[in-house]
């Protein structure tokens, strides 16, 4: 790219492969998703790199168990948790049963 040439080295289907494993392993539809995804191939290609020779089949076998138990990625894994997490649903006050109105404030009918 910085000398404006690509060369055919980089048309290899690894290349490629690489950026589809990402995008569906870290949840298809979202940017984070295949942030996290290119995150986890690289951190995997390491360290089982690390280990053995046979990296790829190792990682192989992490992307298919990752396609089985994680449909829609690693984001659509956490997403529900953290939201849930956040949007906690109000524990009503003592003495008032939930849905009424909090103490002080009362609502006015408006007739037509």
């Amino acid at each position: 790219m910085l000398r404006g040439f690509v060369s055919p080295e980089l048309m290899f289907f690894m290349t490629s492969g690489n950026a589809v494993i990402s995008v569906i392993l870290g949840g298809v539809g979202t940017l984070v998703g295949a942030l996290y995804g290119s995150i986890f191939l690289v951190v995997m290609k390491s360290v089982v790199g690390s280990w053995t020779e046979h990296h790829l089949i190792v990682i192989g076998l992490l992307f298919m168990a990752g396609v089985l138990f994680l449909p829609k990625g690693v984001v659509g894994f956490v997403r529900p948790r953290i939201q849930h997490l956040i949007a906690r649903p109000r524990r009503p006050e003592a003495g008032r049963p939930p849905g009424a109105e909090p103490s002080g404030l009362k609502t006015e009918e408006v007739k037509p």
